[in-house]
């Protein structure tokens, strides 16, 4: 009776994996900073720690030699 059953369990049919999930939405672009007077210039008495934050490696290490 144990191998009846066993048997029958091997031959159900097996339930398909689950669809893969969507991709994520993609991120609005961060509002230019009011510090960035233009592509590369910026207005270092009004730079806050989030424009830091999110400029590139070399960017951050020569603001941070300057300030």
């Amino acid at each position: 009776m144990l191998l009846l059953t066993l048997g029958a369990a091997a031959c159900a049919q097996q339930t398909a994996p689950p669809p893969a999930p969507a991709a994520p939405a993609a991120v609005p672009a961060p509002a230019a900073s009011p510090a960035q007077v233009a592509p590369g210039l910026w207005n270092v008495e009004e730079v806050r720690c989030s424009d830091l934050l999110e400029a590139s490696d070399a960017d951050r290490a020569s603001a941070a030699m300057f300030y």
